[in-house]
Protein backbone atom coordinates (compact mmCIF):
# COMPACT_ATOMS: atom_id res chain seq x y z
CA UNK A 1 0.00 0.00 0.00
CA UNK A 2 2.90 2.37 0.68
CA UNK A 3 4.15 1.83 -2.88
CA UNK A 4 0.69 2.62 -4.21
CA UNK A 5 0.35 5.80 -2.15
CA UNK A 6 3.79 7.02 -3.22
CA UNK A 7 3.18 6.60 -6.95
CA UNK A 8 2.18 9.81 -8.75
CA UNK A 9 0.87 7.89 -11.79
CA UNK A 10 -1.32 5.61 -9.71
CA UNK A 11 -2.50 8.50 -7.56
CA UNK A 12 -3.50 10.44 -10.69
CA UNK A 13 -5.30 7.39 -12.09
CA UNK A 14 -7.09 7.02 -8.76
CA UNK A 15 -8.29 10.62 -8.82
CA UNK A 16 -9.46 10.33 -12.45
CA UNK A 17 -11.30 7.10 -11.76
CA UNK A 18 -12.78 8.59 -8.59
CA UNK A 19 -14.16 11.42 -10.69
CA UNK A 20 -15.72 8.95 -13.12
CA UNK A 21 -17.32 7.07 -10.23
CA UNK A 22 -18.70 10.28 -8.72
CA UNK A 23 -20.21 11.22 -12.08
CA UNK A 24 -21.74 7.75 -12.30
CA UNK A 25 -23.44 8.19 -8.92
CA UNK A 26 -25.53 11.05 -10.19
CA UNK A 27 -26.75 9.29 -13.35
CA UNK A 28 -29.64 7.07 -14.37
CA UNK A 29 -27.39 3.99 -14.57
CA UNK A 30 -26.60 4.29 -10.86
CA UNK A 31 -30.28 4.61 -9.97
CA UNK A 32 -31.01 1.54 -12.09
CA UNK A 33 -28.31 -0.44 -10.23
CA UNK A 34 -29.77 0.62 -6.87
CA UNK A 35 -33.21 -0.52 -8.03
CA UNK A 36 -31.79 -3.92 -9.01
CA UNK A 37 -30.08 -4.20 -5.61
CA UNK A 38 -33.36 -3.46 -3.78
CA UNK A 39 -35.15 -6.01 -5.96
CA UNK A 40 -32.49 -8.64 -5.17
CA UNK A 41 -32.66 -8.04 -1.41
CA UNK A 42 -36.44 -8.43 -1.45
CA UNK A 43 -36.29 -11.77 -3.29
CA UNK A 44 -36.58 -15.29 -1.88
CA UNK A 45 -33.18 -16.14 -3.36
CA UNK A 46 -31.51 -13.44 -1.25
CA UNK A 47 -33.24 -14.80 1.86
CA UNK A 48 -31.85 -18.26 1.05
CA UNK A 49 -28.31 -16.94 0.66
CA UNK A 50 -28.46 -14.57 3.63
CA UNK A 51 -29.84 -16.92 6.29
CA UNK A 52 -28.57 -20.19 7.69
CA UNK A 53 -31.67 -22.23 6.92
CA UNK A 54 -33.11 -25.08 9.01
CA UNK A 55 -30.02 -27.31 8.71
CA UNK A 56 -27.68 -24.55 9.85
CA UNK A 57 -29.90 -23.69 12.82
CA UNK A 58 -30.36 -27.34 13.80
CA UNK A 59 -26.60 -27.93 13.58
CA UNK A 60 -25.87 -25.65 16.53
CA UNK A 61 -27.31 -27.96 19.20
CA UNK A 62 -27.81 -31.22 17.33
CA UNK A 63 -27.26 -34.54 19.07
CA UNK A 64 -25.44 -35.89 16.03
CA UNK A 65 -22.82 -33.16 16.23
CA UNK A 66 -22.47 -33.64 20.01
CA UNK A 67 -21.99 -37.39 19.52
CA UNK A 68 -19.33 -36.97 16.82
CA UNK A 69 -17.47 -34.36 18.88
CA UNK A 70 -17.57 -36.65 21.89
CA UNK A 71 -16.07 -39.50 19.87
CA UNK A 72 -13.25 -37.47 18.31
CA UNK A 73 -12.40 -35.96 21.71
CA UNK A 74 -12.44 -39.27 23.57
CA UNK A 75 -8.60 -39.61 23.79
CA UNK A 76 -8.41 -36.00 24.93
CA UNK A 77 -10.99 -36.62 27.67
CA UNK A 78 -9.23 -39.78 28.83
CA UNK A 79 -5.90 -37.97 29.13
CA UNK A 80 -7.50 -35.13 31.05
CA UNK A 81 -9.26 -37.49 33.45
CA UNK A 82 -5.98 -39.27 34.09
CA UNK A 83 -4.36 -35.90 34.72
CA UNK A 84 -7.06 -34.96 37.25
CA UNK A 85 -6.84 -38.33 38.98
CA UNK A 86 -3.09 -38.01 39.50
CA UNK A 87 -3.75 -34.69 41.19
CA UNK A 88 -1.01 -32.30 42.35
CA UNK A 89 1.70 -34.80 41.42
CA UNK A 90 0.76 -34.31 37.75
CA UNK A 91 2.24 -30.82 37.81
CA UNK A 92 5.67 -32.32 38.53
CA UNK A 93 5.31 -35.32 36.21
CA UNK A 94 7.80 -35.42 33.34
CA UNK A 95 5.29 -37.34 31.18
CA UNK A 96 2.60 -34.68 31.63
CA UNK A 97 5.15 -31.96 30.91
CA UNK A 98 6.17 -33.71 27.68
CA UNK A 99 2.55 -34.14 26.62
CA UNK A 100 1.86 -30.48 27.34
CA UNK A 101 4.95 -29.48 25.33
CA UNK A 102 3.91 -31.66 22.39
CA UNK A 103 0.47 -30.03 22.42
CA UNK A 104 1.95 -26.80 21.11
CA UNK A 105 3.18 -28.44 17.90
CA UNK A 106 -0.14 -29.16 16.23
CA UNK A 107 -0.08 -25.94 14.18
CA UNK A 108 3.65 -26.22 13.21
CA UNK A 109 2.95 -29.71 11.83
CA UNK A 110 0.68 -28.15 9.21
CA UNK A 111 3.37 -25.62 8.33
CA UNK A 112 5.82 -28.47 7.69
CA UNK A 113 3.12 -30.40 5.87
CA UNK A 114 2.33 -27.68 3.31
CA UNK A 115 6.03 -27.02 2.79
CA UNK A 116 6.75 -30.72 2.19
CA UNK A 117 3.84 -31.11 -0.21
CA UNK A 118 4.96 -28.14 -2.29
CA UNK A 119 8.66 -28.91 -2.64
CA UNK A 120 8.80 -32.73 -2.80
CA UNK A 121 9.16 -34.16 -6.34
CA UNK A 122 6.32 -36.43 -7.43
CA UNK A 123 8.58 -39.45 -7.79
CA UNK A 124 9.72 -39.06 -4.16
CA UNK A 125 6.27 -38.34 -2.73
CA UNK A 126 4.27 -41.00 -0.94
CA UNK A 127 0.65 -40.22 -0.11
CA UNK A 128 1.11 -41.86 3.27
CA UNK A 129 3.25 -38.85 4.21
CA UNK A 130 0.07 -36.79 4.31
CA UNK A 131 -1.54 -39.35 6.62
CA UNK A 132 1.47 -39.23 8.95
CA UNK A 133 1.31 -35.42 9.10
CA UNK A 134 -2.45 -35.46 9.73
CA UNK A 135 -2.22 -38.07 12.49
CA UNK A 136 0.70 -36.22 14.10
CA UNK A 137 -1.30 -32.98 14.14
CA UNK A 138 -4.29 -34.81 15.64
CA UNK A 139 -2.15 -36.50 18.30
CA UNK A 140 -0.46 -33.25 19.26
CA UNK A 141 -3.83 -31.52 19.55
CA UNK A 142 -5.07 -34.25 21.89
CA UNK A 143 -1.94 -33.73 23.99
CA UNK A 144 -2.76 -30.03 24.31
CA UNK A 145 -5.92 -30.92 26.25
CA UNK A 146 -4.17 -32.87 28.99
CA UNK A 147 -4.33 -30.01 31.48
CA UNK A 148 -6.80 -27.74 29.64
CA UNK A 149 -10.29 -29.23 29.12
CA UNK A 150 -11.22 -26.32 26.84
CA UNK A 151 -8.84 -27.60 24.15
CA UNK A 152 -11.36 -29.76 22.33
CA UNK A 153 -12.00 -30.48 18.67
CA UNK A 154 -15.15 -28.68 17.57
CA UNK A 155 -17.11 -29.03 14.34
CA UNK A 156 -18.69 -25.60 14.65
CA UNK A 157 -16.37 -23.87 12.17
CA UNK A 158 -16.46 -26.79 9.72
CA UNK A 159 -20.21 -26.66 9.22
CA UNK A 160 -22.89 -29.31 8.67
CA UNK A 161 -22.47 -29.77 4.92
CA UNK A 162 -18.77 -30.67 5.11
CA UNK A 163 -19.67 -33.28 7.75
CA UNK A 164 -22.41 -34.64 5.49
CA UNK A 165 -19.87 -34.89 2.67
CA UNK A 166 -17.60 -36.93 4.95
CA UNK A 167 -20.55 -39.19 5.78
CA UNK A 168 -21.36 -39.59 2.07
CA UNK A 169 -17.73 -40.58 1.39
CA UNK A 170 -17.92 -43.25 4.10
CA UNK A 171 -21.23 -44.60 2.83
CA UNK A 172 -19.87 -44.60 -0.73
CA UNK A 173 -17.07 -46.86 0.49
CA UNK A 174 -19.59 -49.32 1.92
CA UNK A 175 -21.79 -49.59 -1.17
CA UNK A 176 -18.92 -49.41 -3.66
CA UNK A 177 -18.95 -51.92 -6.51
CA UNK A 178 -15.27 -52.50 -5.72
CA UNK A 179 -14.51 -52.15 -2.00
CA UNK A 180 -10.77 -52.68 -2.42
CA UNK A 181 -10.50 -49.90 -5.03
CA UNK A 182 -12.53 -47.49 -2.91
CA UNK A 183 -10.72 -48.24 0.36
CA UNK A 184 -7.48 -46.73 -0.91
CA UNK A 185 -9.20 -43.50 -1.91
CA UNK A 186 -11.13 -43.39 1.36
CA UNK A 187 -7.80 -43.14 3.16
CA UNK A 188 -7.08 -39.98 1.14
CA UNK A 189 -10.54 -38.64 2.01
CA UNK A 190 -9.88 -39.43 5.68
CA UNK A 191 -6.65 -37.41 5.52
CA UNK A 192 -8.61 -34.41 4.23
CA UNK A 193 -11.23 -34.81 6.98
CA UNK A 194 -8.56 -34.89 9.68
CA UNK A 195 -6.76 -31.90 8.18
CA UNK A 196 -9.88 -29.72 8.09
CA UNK A 197 -11.09 -30.57 11.61
CA UNK A 198 -7.69 -30.29 13.31
CA UNK A 199 -6.60 -27.22 11.31
CA UNK A 200 -9.62 -25.06 12.19
CA UNK A 201 -9.16 -25.88 15.88
CA UNK A 202 -5.36 -25.63 16.01
CA UNK A 203 -5.15 -22.28 14.20
CA UNK A 204 -7.05 -20.14 16.65
CA UNK A 205 -5.11 -16.88 16.28
CA UNK A 206 -3.89 -14.51 13.57
CA UNK A 207 -0.26 -15.22 14.46
CA UNK A 208 -0.61 -18.95 13.83
CA UNK A 209 -2.37 -18.34 10.53
CA UNK A 210 0.41 -16.00 9.44
CA UNK A 211 3.00 -18.68 10.26
CA UNK A 212 1.16 -21.12 8.00
CA UNK A 213 0.89 -18.55 5.20
CA UNK A 214 4.61 -17.81 5.41
CA UNK A 215 5.38 -21.55 5.13
CA UNK A 216 3.01 -21.64 2.16
CA UNK A 217 4.80 -18.62 0.68
CA UNK A 218 8.19 -20.34 1.01
CA UNK A 219 6.93 -23.53 -0.61
CA UNK A 220 5.32 -21.67 -3.53
CA UNK A 221 8.49 -19.63 -4.07
CA UNK A 222 10.62 -22.78 -4.31
CA UNK A 223 8.33 -24.73 -6.64
CA UNK A 224 7.70 -21.67 -8.85
CA UNK A 225 11.41 -20.91 -9.10
CA UNK A 226 12.00 -24.53 -10.11
CA UNK A 227 9.27 -24.27 -12.75
CA UNK A 228 10.99 -21.21 -14.22
CA UNK A 229 14.27 -23.14 -14.17
CA UNK A 230 12.54 -25.92 -16.11
CA UNK A 231 11.50 -23.40 -18.73
CA UNK A 232 15.07 -22.07 -19.01
CA UNK A 233 16.64 -25.50 -19.52
CA UNK A 234 13.72 -26.63 -21.67
CA UNK A 235 10.89 -29.12 -21.31
CA UNK A 236 10.11 -31.61 -24.06
CA UNK A 237 6.56 -31.09 -25.44
CA UNK A 238 4.30 -33.97 -24.42
CA UNK A 239 1.75 -35.06 -27.07
CA UNK A 240 -0.48 -36.55 -24.37
CA UNK A 241 -0.85 -33.09 -22.78
CA UNK A 242 -0.83 -30.83 -25.85
CA UNK A 243 -2.09 -31.00 -29.41
CA UNK A 244 1.29 -30.54 -31.13
CA UNK A 245 -0.22 -29.79 -34.54
CA UNK A 246 -2.55 -27.08 -33.31
CA UNK A 247 0.10 -25.65 -30.92
CA UNK A 248 3.08 -25.81 -33.23
CA UNK A 249 6.04 -23.89 -31.87
CA UNK A 250 4.73 -23.86 -28.30
CA UNK A 251 7.43 -24.84 -25.78
CA UNK A 252 6.99 -27.72 -23.37
CA UNK A 253 4.69 -27.11 -20.43
CA UNK A 254 6.40 -26.78 -17.04
CA UNK A 255 5.12 -28.86 -14.13
CA UNK A 256 7.61 -28.10 -11.32
CA UNK A 257 7.54 -30.98 -8.79
CA UNK A 258 4.08 -32.26 -9.76
CA UNK A 259 4.52 -34.35 -12.93
CA UNK A 260 1.45 -32.81 -14.58
CA UNK A 261 1.21 -29.12 -15.63
CA UNK A 262 -2.56 -29.01 -15.03
CA UNK A 263 -2.15 -30.25 -11.45
CA UNK A 264 0.56 -27.67 -10.84
CA UNK A 265 -1.64 -24.95 -12.34
CA UNK A 266 -4.43 -26.04 -9.99
CA UNK A 267 -2.18 -25.54 -6.98
CA UNK A 268 -1.14 -22.10 -8.20
CA UNK A 269 -4.78 -21.09 -8.67
CA UNK A 270 -5.52 -22.28 -5.12
CA UNK A 271 -2.93 -20.11 -3.43
CA UNK A 272 -1.92 -17.20 -5.68
CA UNK A 273 -4.83 -14.99 -4.56
CA UNK A 274 -3.66 -15.48 -0.96
CA UNK A 275 -0.18 -14.32 -1.87
CA UNK A 276 -1.57 -11.19 -3.54
CA UNK A 277 -4.01 -10.32 -0.77
CA UNK A 278 -1.40 -10.80 1.95
CA UNK A 279 0.93 -8.43 0.11
CA UNK A 280 -1.61 -5.72 0.95
CA UNK A 281 -2.84 -6.97 4.33
CA UNK A 282 0.12 -8.66 6.05
CA UNK A 283 0.78 -6.94 9.40
CA UNK A 284 4.56 -6.44 8.90
CA UNK A 285 6.51 -4.89 6.05
CA UNK A 286 9.00 -7.76 5.73
CA UNK A 287 6.07 -10.15 5.31
CA UNK A 288 4.64 -8.06 2.49
CA UNK A 289 8.07 -8.02 0.87
CA UNK A 290 8.04 -11.83 0.95
CA UNK A 291 4.53 -12.26 -0.47
CA UNK A 292 4.91 -9.99 -3.54
CA UNK A 293 7.95 -11.72 -5.18
CA UNK A 294 6.33 -15.09 -4.55
CA UNK A 295 3.15 -13.93 -6.26
CA UNK A 296 5.11 -12.68 -9.27
CA UNK A 297 7.05 -15.96 -9.51
CA UNK A 298 3.74 -17.83 -9.40
CA UNK A 299 2.32 -15.66 -12.20
CA UNK A 300 5.30 -16.48 -14.43
CA UNK A 301 5.07 -20.17 -13.56
CA UNK A 302 1.32 -20.24 -14.29
CA UNK A 303 1.90 -18.69 -17.70
CA UNK A 304 4.53 -21.34 -18.46
CA UNK A 305 2.18 -24.20 -17.57
CA UNK A 306 0.13 -23.20 -20.65
CA UNK A 307 -2.96 -24.34 -18.74
CA UNK A 308 -5.79 -22.44 -20.39
CA UNK A 309 -8.30 -23.26 -17.68
CA UNK A 310 -5.69 -22.18 -15.12
CA UNK A 311 -5.33 -18.76 -16.74
CA UNK A 312 -9.08 -18.20 -16.88
CA UNK A 313 -9.59 -19.47 -13.32
CA UNK A 314 -6.85 -17.20 -12.00
CA UNK A 315 -8.36 -14.21 -13.82
CA UNK A 316 -11.74 -15.09 -12.32
CA UNK A 317 -10.25 -15.35 -8.82
CA UNK A 318 -8.70 -11.89 -9.16
CA UNK A 319 -12.05 -10.55 -10.38
CA UNK A 320 -13.73 -12.04 -7.29
CA UNK A 321 -11.09 -10.53 -5.01
CA UNK A 322 -11.61 -7.09 -6.51
CA UNK A 323 -15.38 -7.44 -6.09
CA UNK A 324 -14.78 -8.19 -2.41
CA UNK A 325 -12.16 -5.56 -1.63
CA UNK A 326 -12.44 -2.74 -4.19
CA UNK A 327 -15.53 -3.18 -6.40
CA UNK A 328 -15.40 0.34 -7.82
CA UNK A 329 -12.18 -0.53 -9.68
CA UNK A 330 -13.54 -3.67 -11.37
CA UNK A 331 -14.73 -2.04 -14.64
CA UNK A 332 -11.48 -0.13 -15.16
CA UNK A 333 -9.25 -3.13 -14.46
CA UNK A 334 -11.39 -5.32 -16.74
CA UNK A 335 -11.00 -2.85 -19.61
CA UNK A 336 -7.24 -2.50 -19.03
CA UNK A 337 -6.88 -6.30 -18.89
CA UNK A 338 -8.68 -6.77 -22.20
CA UNK A 339 -6.55 -4.06 -23.81
CA UNK A 340 -3.39 -5.82 -22.62
CA UNK A 341 -4.28 -9.16 -24.25
CA UNK A 342 -2.63 -8.26 -27.60
CA UNK A 343 0.61 -7.56 -25.69
CA UNK A 344 0.93 -11.19 -24.59
CA UNK A 345 3.65 -13.36 -26.18
CA UNK A 346 2.50 -15.13 -29.33
CA UNK A 347 2.77 -18.62 -27.82
CA UNK A 348 0.52 -17.66 -24.91
CA UNK A 349 -2.01 -15.76 -27.05
CA UNK A 350 -2.22 -18.59 -29.58
CA UNK A 351 -2.67 -21.12 -26.79
CA UNK A 352 -5.47 -19.00 -25.30
CA UNK A 353 -7.25 -18.76 -28.65
CA UNK A 354 -7.30 -22.56 -29.04
CA UNK A 355 -10.06 -22.59 -26.40
CA UNK A 356 -12.47 -21.83 -29.24
CA UNK A 357 -11.00 -24.47 -31.57
CA UNK A 358 -12.98 -27.69 -31.14
CA UNK A 359 -10.50 -29.64 -33.24
CA UNK A 360 -8.04 -29.40 -30.34
CA UNK A 361 -7.48 -32.95 -29.10
CA UNK A 362 -7.88 -32.12 -25.39
CA UNK A 363 -11.15 -30.26 -26.00
CA UNK A 364 -12.63 -32.87 -28.34
CA UNK A 365 -11.67 -35.72 -26.00
CA UNK A 366 -13.50 -34.08 -23.12
CA UNK A 367 -16.76 -34.31 -25.03
CA UNK A 368 -16.37 -38.09 -25.29
CA UNK A 369 -15.40 -38.40 -21.63
CA UNK A 370 -18.27 -36.18 -20.43
CA UNK A 371 -20.75 -38.28 -22.42
CA UNK A 372 -19.42 -41.43 -20.76
CA UNK A 373 -19.67 -39.82 -17.31
CA UNK A 374 -23.27 -38.80 -17.93
CA UNK A 375 -24.17 -42.32 -19.05
CA UNK A 376 -22.51 -43.70 -15.93
CA UNK A 377 -24.34 -41.19 -13.73
CA UNK A 378 -27.63 -42.04 -15.46
CA UNK A 379 -27.20 -45.66 -14.38
CA UNK A 380 -26.23 -44.75 -10.77
CA UNK A 381 -27.62 -41.24 -10.07
CA UNK A 382 -28.34 -41.55 -6.33
CA UNK A 383 -25.49 -43.54 -4.77
CA UNK A 384 -22.77 -43.59 -7.44
CA UNK A 385 -20.51 -46.51 -8.32
CA UNK A 386 -18.02 -46.20 -5.47
CA UNK A 387 -15.41 -43.89 -4.01
CA UNK A 388 -12.29 -43.13 -6.02
CA UNK A 389 -11.43 -42.63 -9.67
CA UNK A 390 -10.28 -46.28 -9.94
CA UNK A 391 -13.84 -47.42 -9.18
CA UNK A 392 -15.26 -44.98 -11.75
CA UNK A 393 -12.78 -46.00 -14.43
CA UNK A 394 -13.50 -49.68 -13.84
CA UNK A 395 -17.27 -49.09 -13.96
CA UNK A 396 -16.94 -47.05 -17.18
CA UNK A 397 -15.19 -49.92 -18.95
CA UNK A 398 -17.27 -52.74 -17.46
CA UNK A 399 -20.59 -51.04 -18.27
CA UNK A 400 -19.33 -50.00 -21.73
CA UNK A 401 -20.24 -46.40 -20.89
CA UNK A 402 -16.92 -45.41 -22.46
CA UNK A 403 -16.66 -46.52 -26.06
CA UNK A 404 -13.58 -44.65 -27.32
CA UNK A 405 -10.53 -46.88 -27.08
CA UNK A 406 -8.20 -44.34 -28.72
CA UNK A 407 -8.23 -42.06 -25.66
CA UNK A 408 -7.74 -43.84 -22.32
CA UNK A 409 -10.32 -43.07 -19.63
CA UNK A 410 -8.51 -41.85 -16.52
CA UNK A 411 -11.12 -39.73 -14.76
CA UNK A 412 -14.07 -37.49 -15.57
CA UNK A 413 -12.09 -34.27 -16.20
CA UNK A 414 -14.77 -32.48 -14.17
CA UNK A 415 -14.84 -32.47 -10.39
CA UNK A 416 -18.64 -32.21 -10.20
CA UNK A 417 -19.30 -35.11 -12.57
CA UNK A 418 -16.58 -37.15 -10.84
CA UNK A 419 -18.04 -36.66 -7.34
CA UNK A 420 -21.53 -37.43 -8.63
CA UNK A 421 -20.35 -40.60 -10.39
CA UNK A 422 -18.37 -41.75 -7.34
CA UNK A 423 -20.71 -40.98 -4.46
CA UNK A 424 -24.04 -39.90 -5.89
CA UNK A 425 -26.17 -36.79 -5.89
CA UNK A 426 -26.13 -36.40 -2.09
CA UNK A 427 -22.32 -36.12 -2.04
CA UNK A 428 -22.34 -33.62 -4.89
CA UNK A 429 -24.96 -31.51 -3.11
CA UNK A 430 -22.99 -31.64 0.14
CA UNK A 431 -19.74 -30.66 -1.61
CA UNK A 432 -21.20 -27.66 -3.43
CA UNK A 433 -23.13 -26.55 -0.33
CA UNK A 434 -20.09 -26.92 1.97
CA UNK A 435 -17.91 -24.70 -0.22
CA UNK A 436 -20.64 -22.22 -1.13
CA UNK A 437 -21.89 -21.69 2.42
CA UNK A 438 -18.35 -21.24 3.72
CA UNK A 439 -17.82 -18.63 1.01
CA UNK A 440 -20.99 -16.97 2.24
CA UNK A 441 -19.63 -16.96 5.80
CA UNK A 442 -16.43 -15.37 4.49
CA UNK A 443 -18.39 -12.64 2.72
CA UNK A 444 -20.33 -11.98 5.94
CA UNK A 445 -17.11 -11.68 7.93
CA UNK A 446 -15.72 -9.16 5.43
CA UNK A 447 -18.92 -7.15 5.54
CA UNK A 448 -18.94 -7.18 9.35
CA UNK A 449 -15.52 -5.48 9.39
CA UNK A 450 -13.07 -8.14 10.50
CA UNK A 451 -9.47 -7.24 11.52
CA UNK A 452 -7.17 -6.17 8.70
CA UNK A 453 -4.99 -9.31 8.57
CA UNK A 454 -8.00 -11.61 8.63
CA UNK A 455 -9.54 -9.50 5.89
CA UNK A 456 -6.63 -10.40 3.64
CA UNK A 457 -6.74 -14.10 4.58
CA UNK A 458 -10.48 -14.36 4.00
CA UNK A 459 -10.40 -12.46 0.70
CA UNK A 460 -7.45 -14.51 -0.58
CA UNK A 461 -8.80 -17.93 0.40
CA UNK A 462 -12.30 -16.96 -0.79
CA UNK A 463 -10.93 -15.99 -4.22
CA UNK A 464 -8.72 -19.07 -4.44
CA UNK A 465 -11.67 -21.36 -3.75
CA UNK A 466 -13.73 -19.58 -6.41
CA UNK A 467 -10.92 -20.08 -8.93
CA UNK A 468 -10.60 -23.74 -7.89
CA UNK A 469 -14.32 -24.35 -8.35
CA UNK A 470 -14.16 -22.87 -11.86
CA UNK A 471 -11.05 -24.89 -12.73
CA UNK A 472 -12.90 -27.99 -11.56
CA UNK A 473 -15.36 -27.61 -14.44
CA UNK A 474 -12.65 -28.60 -16.93
CA UNK A 475 -10.41 -30.88 -14.87
CA UNK A 476 -10.42 -33.24 -11.91
CA UNK A 477 -7.65 -31.91 -9.64
CA UNK A 478 -8.11 -34.64 -7.02
CA UNK A 479 -6.60 -37.25 -9.34
CA UNK A 480 -3.39 -36.45 -7.41
CA UNK A 481 -4.23 -36.96 -3.71
CA UNK A 482 -1.83 -34.30 -2.43
CA UNK A 483 -3.60 -31.74 -4.64
CA UNK A 484 -6.83 -32.89 -3.00
CA UNK A 485 -5.31 -32.38 0.45
CA UNK A 486 -4.15 -28.88 -0.52
CA UNK A 487 -7.65 -27.99 -1.73
CA UNK A 488 -9.09 -28.90 1.67
CA UNK A 489 -6.27 -27.08 3.46
CA UNK A 490 -7.32 -23.96 1.55
CA UNK A 491 -10.90 -24.61 2.66
CA UNK A 492 -9.63 -25.01 6.24
CA UNK A 493 -7.76 -21.68 6.03
CA UNK A 494 -11.03 -19.94 5.17
CA UNK A 495 -12.87 -21.79 7.97
CA UNK A 496 -10.20 -20.85 10.52
CA UNK A 497 -10.09 -17.19 9.46
CA UNK A 498 -13.89 -16.88 9.66
CA UNK A 499 -13.90 -18.58 13.07
CA UNK A 500 -11.19 -16.27 14.45
CA UNK A 501 -13.07 -13.27 13.06
CA UNK A 502 -16.30 -14.35 14.78
CA UNK A 503 -14.54 -14.84 18.11
CA UNK A 504 -12.79 -11.46 17.88
CA UNK A 505 -16.14 -9.83 17.05
CA UNK A 506 -17.77 -11.47 20.08
CA UNK A 507 -14.85 -10.40 22.29
CA UNK A 508 -15.20 -6.83 21.01
CA UNK A 509 -18.90 -6.77 21.86
CA UNK A 510 -18.27 -8.13 25.35
CA UNK A 511 -15.60 -5.53 26.04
Amino acid sequence: MEIYKGSMILALASRLWGGVCEAFKGGAAHRFCLWLARLWKASASYAFFAHDGPLGRAWEGSRARALVERLINLPNDLLHRLYCRIGPAAERSATVYCLYALGRYSAPVFCLMILAMLITPQESWNNMYSLVFALAALGFFWCSGVSDPRRRLSLEAVGPWACLLALAAFMSLLWSESFSMSLRFFVFALICMLCVVVFVNAFDSEGKLMAFLLALCAGLAVCSAYAIYQRIVGVEPNPSLTDLELNAGMPGRVYSFFQNPNSYANILVFFMPLMLSMFFFAPRRWQRVAFLPTFLLCVLALLMTYARAGWLSFAFSIFVMMCLLCPRWVPLVAVVGLCCLPLLPDSILNRLLTIFNFSDSSISSRGVIYSAMLRLIGDNPVFGVGLGMDAVRDAAYVSVAYRNGAIPFVHGHNIYLQIWAESGIFALTAFVAAVFLKLRDGARALRAGCPNTLRGVIAGSFSGLCGAMLFGMTDYPWSYPRVMVMFWLLFAVLCAAVSISKHSEKAGKLS
